[in-house]
């Protein structure tokens, strides 16, 4: 029950209305999060005993916003343990984990803390059918067993669950939670633990629980004489209407709601429950607290294992999530954790009451699917246009901007030119701006920096150090404007305190700085007061530890050189304790904007405040007529001509329950001024010269020539592909097991989405490098009448040829052995390497890659095929139309006995050819990845005929099975459908001599046990069909399927032709 899984506002539709199925839902939410303490354990924890690994059949790495999300579960529940542990008395001690899955927390505590677990037993309890599985585990591995304390064991693994384990240091319980008259009579009277020190642990398990069944629960284990309680679970400290609650709870109400959440959605509330239930000690806190209160080293450590960035979202993740710990009896010394209790936190928020100021927002829809993009940065494009540029967008890292404007009619400048995120561009004066640093991933900072002067922009001097996450701002001195520039972080992880200025002339000069220390800092705001002064606010130093603080800054020249001096004016403050917040000057003074705070989420009252000058005390903006809230997390902010202030963008990924884009745009106005006039507005997504090139791409499809690609009628009944984002709607690993193609977006893969133009790929390959490509007169290639010559030219010709729309193919070899290797992008393409890289989130792909082909056609398309491997094609330049079938059809795409190739041409079928199929669609754009599991047939071609250039990387995703030897090309059929093949011409062979029955009949009877797979085979030829039918049943049923099907088909085409099958065509199947 120790899993992930939500609830909304909503009626659920696909909740389970049974008490099993409710159940087994419950029980399934133990299987991720048991993969993912797996990717913890392996990741952050390789010199330890890997507890976790027979539980994982196989293992899957995490994205890291997962990985340190539940490293910090783990290491709470860890560190109360121990606590626990730690209590002087002369009782024994008994940890009982409520709902504890496959969690092996007894056996992790018995390793790393033997010497204080001599008087200590560990009890596990959940479903019996689950602790079933998890102890045929346990009794499989001395890993578990060399940690208890003899050989003398009670085994009961029955239907009836009760104790079905016991030893002296562990004892396993199968039952209901909600059985609480069974749970008292096995802990008092038949394991006579009620006179001894107890813990109960309930990690994101009591919630899943009726809400009277989860109190009677917790008022029972109150019971005992010298109990505590640790609970771990959700709270909505911001209500339903937040983002990040909303999209928590839509993602669970699916399957598994958390019932607890209906009567206990704050902290607050789940004081007064544990309080009125017989305990009076209560200590609270939420996981973005506790976060903070990890020995330093310990967090830098885990960065050093895997680099990471997504700080707001481990926030708003930790924030909604507490640790409770309640005692039957209060201590003279109890070691609470030192980020003190709700009952403190919580009450200066409550008793702060927020002056508000004279502001109002309001809200504008954008156009469906635009608008979506976060950690970008505000460029001003002209009087009345703002662009907010860069960053991320639903559909990966773009070199763009959401265009915002007043004015239909208002003329744009150019776009920056870098792809990056987390960077900063300032305006200077009149139309000059400077952008400066920027990541790629958390390891590729930026040093970049360029100037945009009279509409165009130039490289400028780079910085000493690349960097994101820094703050700029906009000073004059000596009536020049120069920009200032602090902080940030560099590609090895190291946070900078190095105050810069950069002019135009002279480019960067690192300042002095005196007065107050200022940590270094990344994620800080900074605006300016005058034209040589200024605040700082808030940030993150190192380790990811909030700085509640605020410093005046004041630029001093001194001579040739110039000083910053620092004065701290607040310190320890809910106000300036924010990283990722936005600092604006605006018609009523500075505004701060969102951001994260101390306690991950950002109190309403204190999401935007308009700061006094003076005291820097902040007067709250209502967000109250905004339902949800708008998610101020990687948003855009800037002052309009009038000094309203715009909010654009903005986005999260909410742990593992999805991601939340804001859809509408915002404008802080006067309270009193009328909407009507609120005339800012998204223009458009993307470069505008993108647009127009589009429009009349589109406009040339009226008078297409007669031999342009489109799909056929054949295919009118195709669906289309689904589409996801990893690490937000679902995992790789997930996509995989479902068997399903899947259009895959907002992935990293490197610069080469930008920089490989036709010109950049000549260059790089060079020019005369010669080629092997496939040349036809037909735009319809088809390997089986090889209507295609192979020309081998130098690779600028080829390179004309496919950017005029000739009928051309190159797939990549490998440049050493061609005939004996696979291709390796990075080898064979030296000077491409660096520009393509497989996104963190595939990082399973890369442990089993096979070969990583670069493609690169005209106007062609491709012949329907499969390949055995799985792969993903990774569309770099131009747009594909990509069918493909289910291996279920392959009964209907006329793939010749042995051949891994249709001679169907699927985009000219004839109407009515393909009825019997169940086709997949989609348009593949720049950017975007298409998963293509083994043995899906697909065909592709080009969009308006244009240049498409592709990389496919084919991995292994089966342990077992694949051809022996040599490759290539990684569609060489696996053993079982080779050996199947001869095994089915020994069949023909069979049948071939006389017999009693029916030959006809005979041959139809071994066709049904091949294409049903089951295993009662009769009569002739059953020891080669029952070895086929064993030689596939370890296989995938889809893949399992597949084979038994194109099998059968062989031998039912014997049959039609009354085994005419000749003996060289036998031959050829034994061979």
């Amino acid at each position: 029950m120790a899993g992930t899984g939500a609830k909304s506002n909503k009626k659920p539709s696909t909740v389970p209305v049974t008490k099993r199925l409710q159940d087994d839902a419950i029980m399934g939410t133990n299987d991720y999060s048991i993969v993912s303490k797996r990717s913890v354990e392996k990741l952050f924890f390789p010199d330890q005993p890997q507890f976790l690994r027979p539980f994982v059949e196989k293992f899957k790495r995490r994205a890291p916003l997962i990985n340190k999300g539940y490293w910090l579960r783990m290491k709470a529940i860890e560190d109360t343990v121990l606590k626990f542990l730690n209590e002087e008395t002369e009782k024994n001690k008994v940890v009982v984990n409520l709902g504890c899955g496959y969690e092996p927390l007894p056996f992790k505590m018995l390793w790393k803390y033997g010497a204080k677990c001599r008087n200590v037993k560990f009890v596990d309890v959940d479903y019996s059918q689950l602790m079933r599985r998890k102890l045929e585990i346990i009794r499989g591995n001395r890993i578990f067993f060399d940690l208890l304390s003899s050989n003398q064991y009670k085994w009961e693994t029955g239907e009836s669950g009760g104790v079905m384990f016991n030893d002296e240091k562990y004892t396993a319980i199968g039952c209901d939670l909600r059985d609480i008259k069974y749970l008292e009579r096995v802990l008092r009277n038949e394991l006579q633990l009620a006179d001894q020190s107890m813990l109960f642990i309930g990690e994101v398990s009591v919630v899943y629980m009726e809400v009277q069944k989860a109190d009677d629960l917790i008022a029972w284990a109150s019971t005992f004489d010298d109990a505590r309680f640790c609970l771990l679970e959700q709270h909505l400290p911001e209500g339903q209407s937040h983002p990040f609650a909303k999209t928590m709870l839509e993602h669970f109400e699916k399957q598994t709601p958390l019932r607890g959440l209906v009567a206990y959605n704050s902290m607050r509330d789940q004081l007064r429950r544990f309080t009125s239930a017989g305990w009076p000690s209560v200590q609270m806190c939420d996981l973005w607290s506790l976060w903070g209160d990890i020995e330093l080293a310990e967090r830098i450590k885990m960065e050093a294992i895997e680099p990471f960035d997504e700080w707001e979202e481990l926030a708003l993740f930790s924030g909604h999530y507490f640790l409770l710990t309640a005692r039957t009896k209060k201590p003279s010394i109890h070691d609470d954790y030192k980020n003190t209790s709700y009952v403190e936190s919580h009450k200066r928020k409550e008793e702060t009451d927020r002056e508000l100021a004279p502001i109002s927002i309001t809200s504008r829809d954008n156009s469906k699917g635009q608008g979506l993009r976060r950690f970008g940065a505000m460029v001003e494009l002209g009087p009345q246009a703002l662009g907010f540029h860069g960053g991320l967008t639903a559909v990966g890292r773009h070199n763009s901007c959401d265009i915002y404007r007043s004015s239909d009619s208002a003329d744009l400048t150019s776009f920056p030119p870098e792809d990056v995120m987390c960077h900063t561009i300032t305006s200077l004066d009149d139309d000059c701006a400077v952008l400066v640093g920027g990541r790629n991933s958390p390891t590729k900072g930026s040093q970049k920096c360029y100037v945009r002067k009279r509409g165009i922009w130039s490289l400028s001097h780079d910085l000493e150090l690349g960097r994101y996450r820094h703050c700029s701002t906009a000073v004059k001195l000596y009536d020049t404007s120069c920009l200032l520039t602090f902080g940030g972080r560099t590609s090895n992880g190291e946070v900078l305190k190095t105050w810069s200025l950069h002019d135009q002339k002279h480019g960067w000069q690192t300042l002095r700085s005196f007065g107050d220390h200022s940590p270094a800092l990344f994620g800080a705001s900074m605006a300016t007061l005058d034209k040589t002064s200024g605040v700082l606010v808030g940030g993150m130093s190192a380790g990811g530890t909030l700085i509640p603080q605020l410093w005046k800054w004041r630029l001093i020249p001194e001579g040739e050189s110039i000083s910053v001096h620092l004065e701290q004016l607040g310190r320890n403050s809910s106000t300036f304790t924010r990283f990722g917040a936005a600092l604006v000057h605006s018609r009523w003074g500075l505004l701060l904007i969102g951001g994260i705070g101390a306690h991950g989420v950002m109190p309403a009252a204190e999401e935007i405040l308009l700061l006094d000058p003076v005291s820097m005390i902040g007067k709250s903006v209502s967000l109250s007529n905004e339902n949800p809230r708008p998610l101020l997390v990687g948003f855009g902010a800037a002052a309009i001509a009038d000094g309203d202030v715009l909010l654009v963008g903005g986005s999260a990924v909410c742990f593992s329950f999805g991601a939340y884009w804001n859809k509408k745009s915002y404008l802080l106005h006067f309270c009193d001024q009328s909407t009507s006039s609120l005339t800012w507005s998204l223009m458009s997504n993307g470069d505008e010269k993108s647009a127009n090139k589009a429009k009349s791409q589109n406009s040339q499809e009226l008078d297409l020539p007669p031999r342009t690609l489109r799909f056929t009628k054949a295919l009118d009944h195709a669906k289309s592909i689904e589409r996801a984002t990893l690490g937000v709607q679902t995992e790789f690993g997930a996509i995989m097991a479902s068997g399903q193609p899947s259009v895959i977006v907002g992935l990293d893969i490197g610069p080469c989405v930008r920089l490989w133009c036709s010109e950049y790929l000549v260059d790089r390959i060079g020019p005369n490098t010669p080629v092997t490509i496939h040349s036809s007169t037909n735009p319809h290639l088809d390997f089986r009448s090889k209507n295609f010559t192979y020309d081998t030219v130098p690779f600028d010709h080829f390179m004309q040829r496919a950017s005029s729309k000739s009928h051309v193919y190159l797939r990549s070899l490998s440049s050493l052995q061609p005939t004996k290797s696979p291709t390796n992008l990075a080898t064979d393409f030296l000077r491409l390497a660096n520009d393509f890289h497989l996104p963190e989130q595939l990082g399973e792909i890369k442990e089993n890659e096979h070969s990583s082909v670069l493609r690169i056609s005209g106007n062609i398309s491709m012949w329907l095929h499969y390949d055995v491997m799985a792969n993903i094609l990774f569309q770099i330049k131009g747009s594909k139309r990509i069918v493909l079938f289910p291996p279920r059809d392959v009964s209907y795409l006329r793939f010749p006995p042995g051949e891994t190739t249709s001679d169907i041409h699927v985009f000219t079928a004839e109407n009515g050819s393909l009825n019997h199929t169940h086709p997949l669609v989609t348009t593949l754009n720049e950017g975007e990845a298409l998963f293509i599991p083994p043995c899906w047939p697909h065909a592709t071609s080009p969009v308006n005929e244009e240049l498409s250039v592709a990389v496919n990387v084919f991995f292994r995703s089966l342990e077992s099975g694949y051809a022996a030897g040599r490759d290539v090309y990684g569609n060489r059929d696996l053993d079982a459908y080779q050996n199947g093949r001869r095994d089915v011409a020994r069949v023909i062979r069979i049948l071939r001599k006389p017999s009693a029955e029916d030959r006809t009949q005979e041959t139809e009877r071994l066709v049904q046990n091949l294409r049903s797979g089951v295993i009662n085979v009769k009569g002739r030829g059953r020891r080669e069909i029952e070895r086929i039918l064993q030689s596939v049943q370890n296989l995938p049923q889809d893949l399992s399927q597949f084979y038994r099907t194109r099998l059968a088909d062989e031998l039912h085409e014997a049959t039609r032709n009354n085994i005419s099958t000749t003996d060289s065509q036998v031959k050829g199947m034994e061979h």
